[in-house]
């Protein structure tokens, strides 16, 4: 996981796993 990712995850949960779905 990048720092990005990290930092989105961080503020935003959900994005975080709409993003981490997305990416895998």
């Amino acid at each position: 996981m990048s720092f990005l990712e990290t930092c989105y995850c961080s503020l935003v949960r959900f994005s975080c796993t709409h993003h981490m779905v997305f990416h895998t």
